[in-house]
């Protein structure tokens, strides 16, 4: 393209010829301000895509850990669950043991009585159903007296 400097100096150059070769000047300045901007453009769009690719790189992480969150908050709801019921399994088998332990606290209660007061048998029937019972007797008040005071 011509431009205004190179016949600025020209002698044979005319007004007219002078605003014709302005308006090509203008004319490419127009279309390099056009192709810087179409350059621009491009690289937002470029840029653009690019915004595109990490959301949606975003969205996919997020997802996933969606279902991370989703599966370890069953298996929290899971412990839970399993927590209470088995502390409800320990009650019962602390309950049973209590029984199994105040059954067997009275059966050698019982049979220690039974024992001592059938040693009174050395001295006859006549002292030996006396002590015997004797010995149950006192052996059935101190089981009486342990499951009053809750021992």
């Amino acid at each position: 393209m011509f431009t205004t400097q190179q016949y600025a100096d020209d002698a044979d150059f005319t007004e007219t010829d002078y605003a014709d070769l302005k308006c090509a000047d203008e004319d490419e300045v127009d279309r390099s301000i056009i192709t810087e901007r179409n350059r621009d453009i491009k690289a937002i769009e470029e840029d653009m895509g690019h915004l595109a690719d990490i959301t949606r790189n975003c969205a996919e992480l997020v997802h996933d850990q969606g279902y991370e969150v989703d599966a370890a908050e069953t298996n929290i709801s899971n412990s839970l669950i399993n927590i209470e019921e088995t502390v409800e399994t320990l009650e019962q088998i602390s309950a049973t043991v209590e029984k199994k332990r105040g059954f067997a606290f009275n059966a050698y209660v019982l049979l220690t009585g039974v024992g001592i007061g059938s040693l009174g048998w050395i001295g006859g029937p006549w002292i030996g159903i006396p002590t015997t019972l004797a010995g149950i007797g006192v052996s059935s008040t101190i089981i009486f007296i342990k499951k009053k005071i809750g021992i």
